[in-house]
């Protein structure tokens, strides 16, 4: 997950393929070199200020991006990551 330059990153295990139902395991990680510079990318394309990416990684550890989330999910992520959507959120409101 991306906020302004501040990057967050999540591996889950879930019962299945898809890790965000029925979730076994999460924690917070670094996030690898190369998902944090999709995520960069992906947010100058699209011109976002908040961004998350959903990748499976491959037995052979190779990722598969999933999807784009405008509107990302914040649980199981740090307080600080509130923080940072908050002030986020303010700055853009107070620009417009």
């Amino acid at each position: 997950m991306a906020i302004g330059d501040r990057l967050w990153a999540m591996a889950r295990e879930g019962a299945g393929w898809k890790a965000n139902v029925q979730t076994r395991k999460h924690h917070v990680i670094d996030s690898p070199p190369l998902l944090a510079e999709h995520t960069r990318t992906a947010m100058r394309h699209l011109g976002a200020d908040i961004l998350a990416l959903d990748f499976l990684e491959t037995q052979e550890g190779e990722y598969v991006l999933l999807e784009a989330n405008d509107t990302p999910g914040l649980s199981g992520f740090p307080e600080q990551l509130r923080s940072e959507l908050a002030d986020c959120l303010r700055d853009k409101l107070t620009a417009a």
